[in-house]
């Protein structure tokens, strides 16, 4: 995979000679006492979270996160991310031997460099081929002027994952990762329509890289990235962190479901036009049954990790059709269990008891494509029995739902082996899956549709 530093350093070098010329980076004053460093193993113990119905203040907000004493925007709330290099302790890049922007931070300890962000703050305004120039000073002092770097609440809402970074980097260069480089030969010139002279923030049209990150904080975050050979890279969410002293790494602070504010009042109760989203105005609920807080809850004669997708997939469907987020795989499961619900290590089909406790419709649609695409659209959501791949790995049964359906038909999944299964569960809910994959005669992946039920809000 290319280093973003590779991809970038012309540009960082531009910005580094700018910066000197304001000011002289020092060392950290003696006084101050280095941060501990981190057990990594304990800080990923946490249960770092992302909750869809927060209605925080916004990410590009003068006072986000509640901080008052914030009083600069971030260049973005929302957008694509790229891959960084790791840095030593005095900021240096192992592939060019040059600082990061705000390298007397990277001495405070590990969880400082393995925690890094790259953004084009704004005290700089940017132009298309990558070149810099300072238009902001005493912001640029506010970066550099305490004994700790800014940080920043960073959220990929595909895997529910927060960390906290330390701003200790600008860039990358407008061009990267964007649709208008690659369709130009992958050439930094002509610029597009949407970024013509020197650009302060992200411009409306812009769909290239707004951050980036080590590969520590990535791992953390679970993302893909939009430079590389991932098909579907995550748009994460950025606010200034409520607690500018905390240390770098996982939280378990909230960060709100759209940095702007908009999905407040609105998750958990409708859909789109052609079904439901992962993120954004109609974002359903997402549950994973392979995540820690689930995983080892009794179901069946198991538990359910091994044997709970289907209360895992009806917890998802009653949480985002009702609006209510007491409801979790664990209590269905209980309430399940209790009312004919598990067999073995498994799910009966009894699913409408399921609808009396908590007041949805359960509709058997057998194997009707068409039915279920118009429940789809009518804003409900459908509950799959399935046997073998590809959305499960072995030949055995598997409940998941489908979200959303395409314009020419096919299917959006909401699989509940995510990403605490593996990296290829949690891209299934991010892949358009043809129709062909829902018939019941077995697919060249070897699985075939056993049944449907359409759920409904009564």
């Amino acid at each position: 995979m290319l280093s973003m530093h590779t991809i970038t350093r012309y540009i960082r070098r531009t910005l580094l000679l700018s910066v000197a010329s304001l000011f002289v980076l020092t060392p950290v004053a003696s006084a101050a006492t280095p941060a501990t460093d981190y057990d990594k193993k304990a800080i990923y113990g946490a249960s770092p979270f992302y909750d869809p119905n927060y209605c925080g203040p916004s990410g590009n907000s003068t006072n986000t996160g509640g901080n008052s004493s914030i009083p600069y925007k971030l260049p973005a709330s929302t957008g694509e991310t790229g891959r960084e290099e790791s840095i030593d302790a005095s900021g240096r890049v192992p592939s060019t031997g040059e600082k990061v922007s705000f390298a007397k931070y990277a001495s405070l300890g590990q969880a400082y460099r393995d925690y890094y962000i790259t953004m084009r703050w704004t005290f700089a305004s940017w132009s298309w081929d990558g070149h810099s120039k300072i238009v902001d000073s005493k912001q640029l002092d506010w970066f550099t002027s305490g004994s700790k770097p800014r940080l920043v609440l960073v959220t990929n809402p595909r895997t529910h994952k927060s960390i906290v970074a330390a701003a200790l980097e600008s860039g990358p260069g407008p061009s990267v990762g964007t649709q208008w480089r690659a369709d130009h030969g992958n050439k930094s010139s002509p610029a597009p329509p949407y970024w013509q002279g020197y650009q302060v923030g992200t411009p409306n049209g812009y769909d290239g890289l707004v951050s980036g990150f080590p590969p520590t904080a990535l791992d953390a975050l679970g993302a893909t990235t939009g430079y590389s050979s991932d098909k579907n890279p995550d748009k994460l969410t950025y606010q200034w962190a409520s607690d500018q002293d905390a240390m770098p790494g996982p939280t378990n602070e909230v960060a709100a479901a759209q940095a702007d504010g908009s999905t407040c009042g609105t998750s958990g109760t409708n859909a789109g036009a052609n079904g439901w989203d992962l993120t954004g105005t109609h974002a359903m609920v997402t549950y994973e049954q392979y995540d820690p807080k689930y995983a080892t809850h009794p179901f069946g004669n198991g538990n359910i990790k091994d044997c709970g997708c289907g209360p895992t997939s009806m917890a998802m469907a009653i949480a985002t059709l009702t609006g209510d987020k007491s409801v979790t795989p664990s209590t269905v499961a209980d309430y399940y269990d209790t009312h004919g619900g598990s067999t073995g290590c498994g799910s009966t089909w009894n699913w409408a008891v399921l609808g009396n406790k908590w007041d949805i419709h359960v509709e058997n649609i057998g194997t009707n494509l068409e039915q279920a695409r118009q429940t789809i659209k009518g804003g409900g959501l459908v509950l799959v029995s399935y046997t073998g791949p590809p959305f499960q790995g072995s030949n055995g049964g598997h409940i998941f739902l489908i979200r959303a359906v395409t314009t020419d038909g096919n299917f959006y999944i909401a699989n509940p082996l995510g990403h605490y299964a593996g990296a290829r569960w949690a891209d299934q809910n991010t892949t358009v899956w043809d129709a062909k994959y829902f018939s019941t005669q077995q697919n060249d992946k070897g699985g075939f549709l056993k049944n449907m039920w359409a759920i409904t809000k009564k």
